[in-house]
């Protein structure tokens, strides 16, 4: 039995024809459905990382300014809601592609 994923040799009179035909089909839609996850996983992971960095740096600058800048606390604390917002969108969004 050969590994239906990889053998891509052209039939010969003692295969079916049929059977070729759709393990390519298989294949392709194997291959297309490998690809769209990696590249759903990419942005996935993007948005991840973009959330992480802007919460990371938001909230030590947040923190610092608390100290320095009480006044400055409400209006960083508005830009973190707001990113924290627009990562639980994209979040919600890229998950239930």
């Amino acid at each position: 039995m050969h590994d239906r994923l990889t053998t891509r040799r052209r039939p010969t009179d003692d295969d079916d024809y049929d059977y070729f035909y759709d393990d390519y089909d298989y294949f392709c839609y194997y291959y297309y459905y490998y690809y769209y996850n990696y590249y759903y996983y990419y942005y996935y992971y993007y948005y991840y990382y973009y959330c992480y960095y802007y919460y990371y740096y938001y909230y030590h600058y947040y923190y610092y300014y608390y100290y320095y800048y009480y006044y400055y606390y409400y209006y960083y604390y508005y830009y973190y809601y707001y990113y924290y917002y627009y990562c639980y969108y994209y979040y919600d969004i890229f998950l239930h592609v």
